[in-house]
């Protein structure tokens, strides 16, 4: 019984990673292959803006220094 056990564990183990593999292939596959089909691909860049809470308070302090 305890064999039976062992090898169940190993089985169910090894599909689970399998899966896990898969998946992962396929979620790369996937970004790798993202807005591939306009013309001139290589030319697409992503702009990303943004603020962080610091910066913010940087921001108002030099605002207010600037306002005297």
């Amino acid at each position: 019984m305890n064999r039976l056990t062992d090898n169940l564990i190993k089985i169910l183990s090894l599909g689970i990673g399998l899966a896990i593999g898969i998946v992962l292939i396929a979620k790369v596959c996937f970004e790798l292959s993202y807005d591939s089909f306009y013309k001139d691909v290589e030319r697409i860049y992503i702009i990303q803006t943004g603020t962080s809470f610091k910066q913010a308070l940087n921001d108002k302090a030099n605002r207010k220094v600037s306002a005297k």
